[in-house]
């Protein structure tokens, strides 16, 4: 299918509301499509901006569904790194342990 062409950056592109046209009043507009990550092990960490939030979880499941080959697993950091052993705060956007279907539904 088509679908299964395009990458990460063009599905959240024709997804997210880029221009004030695309979007009505509640929702923000996106300014830089987060279609960018790291990958630890299985796991896909992203740093979501403020206006990105809204869209978290269908983000978190086009980066899932583009990687399935390599991720598992897509969270967002949702704090900063307060001690010795470097670690975070985070939620789970996609994959083990979030049910897709439920998503879906958002």
């Amino acid at each position: 299918s088509p679908y299964n062409l395009l990458t990460v950056d063009q599905v959240l592109r024709h997804l997210l509301p880029t221009t004030k046209e695309e979007s009505n009043i509640r929702d923000p507009v996106i300014e830089e499509i987060p279609s960018s990550f790291e990958v630890a092990g299985h796991i896909a960490h992203v740093n979501l901006r403020e206006e990105a939030l809204p869209y978290k979880y269908l983000i978190g499941k086009a980066i899932l569904e583009k990687n399935q080959s390599k991720i598992r697993v897509v969270v967002n950091k949702i704090g900063n790194i307060e001690n010795e052993f470097r670690t975070f705060p985070m939620e789970i956007l996609a994959g083990e342990g979030l049910d897709l279907d439920e998503v879906d539904r958002l």
